[in-house]
């Protein structure tokens, strides 16, 4: 699972002032989106759970926002939840492991 986040300024459509976290995790041979999967964010041991969201800007994906982020903030994001759409098998542990450690730029 490769995770593509963006730390925006203005918050999305409907979200509360503050720096707002998206991000849209796809997978890594074609970055197809992955839709209906639960993903947290850690920002400075500070735990934050991403909500599932479409925005005419940013499309689908999972946001929140992170008040207090400031440059060179290290940032975890990790996938809790399995996506839940078509099933085969090995679907699930396919997906279950994604995580990655970002900073803030």
């Amino acid at each position: 699972m490769v995770f593509a986040a963006t730390l925006l300024e203005a918050p999305a459509a409907g979200v509360d002032a503050g720096p707002y976290l998206a991000v849209s995790p796809r997978t890594p041979y074609d970055r197809t989106v992955l839709p209906r999967m639960g993903v947290a964010a850690t920002v400075d041991g500070e735990r934050h759970r991403l909500e599932r969201t479409l925005d005419p800007r940013l499309g689908y994906h999972y946001g929140t926002t992170v008040a207090g982020v400031e440059s060179s903030d290290r940032l975890r994001l990790a996938a809790e939840t399995p996506p839940q759409v078509a099933r085969h098998e090995g679907y699930e542990t396919a997906f279950r492991t994604g995580e990655a450690t970002l900073t803030v730029g």
